[in-house]
């Protein structure tokens, strides 16, 4: 990590050490691309994963669609929805951006995944901590930020990435500077890389803005 991304831990006010992880571009204010939906699932597939007993929200989506529509693919069905304006739409895509995408480089995004540990999103202009986030097993929870597709923005998707994605798109349209930095835990226990996330986070926590207790 050393020979690869600039230290920051001085600079972010952190007491472990933190890299900054360098982005070629990000572009902004992007809405999802539903015929690039790239899904295999159904609706019902979709809806109920993970699910023991169907809540209010999935018997919802079950009574507005017929049967056959609930065995439709994701990926034939959501662009169909948009392209006919149909209102049935937000009850599948609870966002559609504005959002981000953050280009890293393919070689730095290979370390990110061999690598786990607690993120952070950082104004880069103040160094002032945004948002901290764990990866337990691998950056590449990290890297879910980076760009967002049409099946985290499903019911049942990635609810946090879409958010941070859409608070990151916003602070960049205000002027400001995002930076992206690791703070790796290689040898550590999956416990141990949460207490950590904990502890910073209550450190950052009176932070204007401060993204992990919702103050933006």
């Amino acid at each position: 990590m050393k020979k690869t991304f600039k230290e920051i831990t001085k600079d972010l006010g952190v007491d472990i050490t933190a890299f900054d992880i360098p982005y070629e571009r990000i572009e902004q204010n992007l809405r999802l691309d539903l015929n690039n939906c790239k899904s295999k699932s159904t609706i019902l597939e979709h809806i109920t994963k993970g699910k023991k007993k169907p809540s209010k929200e999935v018997e919802k989506i079950s009574s507005i669609f017929s049967t056959s529509e609930l065995q439709e693919k994701l990926s034939i069905i959501l662009p169909a929805l948009e392209k006919n304006s149909d209102s049935r739409l937000k009850y599948l895509l609870k966002w559609n951006g504005p959002f981000c995408k953050i280009v890293v480089e393919k070689k730095h995004k290979h370390l990110l995944k061999k690598a786990k540990g607690v993120y952070c999103f950082y104004n880069k202009k103040t160094l002032e901590p945004l948002y901290f986030g764990k990866a337990g097993k691998s950056y590449k929870r990290f890297m879910d930020y980076f760009s967002i597709t049409p099946g985290n923005c499903m019911y049942n998707g990635q609810g946090t990435s879409v958010r941070i994605n859409n608070l990151i798109n916003k602070f960049l349209n205000d002027g400001n500077s995002i930076g992206l930095a690791i703070i790796p835990m290689i040898n550590s226990s999956k416990t141990d890389i949460e207490n950590r996330e904990e502890r910073l986070i209550y450190k950052f926590r009176d932070n204007d803005p401060f993204w992990n207790i919702n103050k933006s």
